[in-house]
């Protein structure tokens, strides 16, 4: 999969809720995984960086330049941002 970058204007479509998972879905979600793996540095990326339709996110810091214990690989289907607060100034990708 081709990652999307700025200011590729597919970055502003909102992604679709995901409604049932399914073996496209399933298939999507390690097609994703796999992309995340093969850039090196790479900790996350979104459906929607890869051009994807349905809302669902691969996590993987353990897998960064600066790696984080942690549990390994995280898929969350239908994420949703509860809270936020403070800021934060750094390079991303």
């Amino acid at each position: 999969m081709k990652i999307l970058v700025f200011p590729d204007e597919r970055l502003r479509i909102k992604a679709e809720k995901v409604r049932e998972v399914n073996e496209r879905t399933a298939a999507d979600i390690l097609k994703l995984r796999d992309t995340m793996y093969k850039n090196k540095g790479c900790v996350g990326i979104a459906s929607t960086q890869a051009g994807l339709k349905d809302a669902f996110v691969v996590v993987d810091a353990s897998a960064g330049r600066k790696p984080a214990e942690n549990h390994g690989l995280l898929v969350m289907i239908n994420p949703v941002i509860t809270a936020a607060g403070g800021a934060a100034q750094g390079r991303e990708g």
